[in-house]
């Protein structure tokens, strides 16, 4: 999470943003913890495409 945050702030704070249709366009980051359970992230992730309406998804991730 700490790289991720890092690379975020880095993008933002050198560039800008991302360039998308002529303009930049600050980075943000959303996150849920879905415990690791299956349905939960299932749920989190139409959450995050219908409700938050994000337009990239990092794979979850859990330990065994």
């Amino acid at each position: 999470m700490a790289g991720i945050q890092a690379a975020i702030k880095w993008v933002n704070d050198v560039y800008g943003g991302v360039k998308l249709y002529g303009k930049r366009i600050p980075l943000g980051l959303k996150y849920y913890d879905d415990e690791s359970k299956k349905d939960l992230a299932i749920a989190l992730t139409e959450r995050f495409i219908t409700v938050d309406k994000v337009h990239f998804i990092f794979a979850p991730y859990s330990s065994p």
